[in-house]
């Protein structure tokens, strides 16, 4: 190997991504770390079979990198033709909550209808807006679609009580 050239990372952190070179990571800590974090929740989805543990964990490793105070989970039932949460946490307590949303409709099913992130500084302003009765005031939210070979999934559902609340963390 040419000496000058810069190392790859190993193809085993990246999968079959194209490989990244150890100096472009240097420049840019914060992708570094993203990918390292990724990285660390591959490997914890396959060692996992309990969703229940599985949707907790990933809240927790989430929450490094993005501030929020609810995270739910959401995946589509093609029966039902509705997203359902599957999944909720506040604060670090489990959410009871069970509830369904139709694509097209709020901020959630617009983002799994279009098959696109929304982020949403103040849900006050936008109205696509649906509450779905939480103890908690939503004041700006982060939908995130899960996709599956452009097959839809669910969404990641991440809200925080503050407006411009959910960003990445400093």
């Amino acid at each position: 190997m040419d000496q000058s050239s810069p190392n790859p990372i190993p193809s085993s952190v990246l999968g079959d991504a194209d490989p990244a070179t150890a100096a472009l990571l240097a420049t840019q800590p914060e992708q570094a770390q993203t990918i390292a974090l990724l990285y660390e929740i591959s490997h914890e989805l396959t060692s996992i079979l309990d969703r229940e543990e599985l949707l907790r964990r990933i809240a927790e490793r989430v929450k490094k990198l993005v501030n929020y105070q609810v995270f739910a989970v959401l995946l589509w039932n093609d029966s039902t033709q509705m997203l359902e949460s599957v999944f909720a946490q506040r604060y670090e307590n489990a959410l009871p909550s069970r509830f369904q949303m139709p694509l097209h409709q709020g901020i959630t099913g617009t983002a799994a209808a279009e098959r696109r992130t929304i982020r949403v500084v103040d849900v006050r302003l936008d109205p696509r807006y649906v509450s779905c009765g939480e103890e908690v005031e939503v004041r700006s939210e982060l939908v995130v679609p899960l996709l599956l070979r452009d097959r839809l999934v669910g969404v990641l559902d991440l809200e925080s009580t503050k407006p411009h609340g959910v960003q990445r963390r400093a």
